[in-house]
């Protein structure tokens, strides 16, 4: 995977964590959302971005050993990730082919993001 370049992510909260909803039906991100996401567009300042269709595989590890579904991660990533400029998006769709592997626990979890230009597959 010598053209692949490899960042280390936070741990995203899951959907229900991500997102908060007002009686009147508004959606919005919650703290724990917006830190999740400051800190991943920080990270995302280091490195120049894919300017079309990705490739990636993320190792996940898991802040500890209780089931989880592993789709209800991936909604703060990608959004964190397109927000802080490193991927692109395409009319509201990213453009990714995934491939996700459970790599174990870590304490506080993390995300390790193998990500490649699609062309280069």
């Amino acid at each position: 995977m010598s053209d692949w370049l490899e960042i280390a992510l936070p741990y995203p909260p899951s959907v229900n964590h991500y997102w908060r909803h007002t009686r009147n039906g508004r959606h919005y991100i919650s703290e724990k959302g917006q830190a999740f996401r400051e800190q991943v567009v920080e990270i995302c300042k280091q490195f120049d971005p894919f300017k079309g269709a990705v490739q990636t595989v993320l190792q996940v590890y898991y802040p500890d050993k209780r089931r989880r579904d592993p789709d209800n991660l991936e909604k703060a990533l990608w959004d964190a990730l397109t927000i802080g400029g490193l991927i692109a998006e395409d009319h509201n769709q990213i453009l990714v082919d995934k491939r996700m592997i459970t790599a174990g626990f870590k304490k506080g979890g993390m995300i390790i993001l193998k990500i490649r230009d699609y062309g280069n597959a």
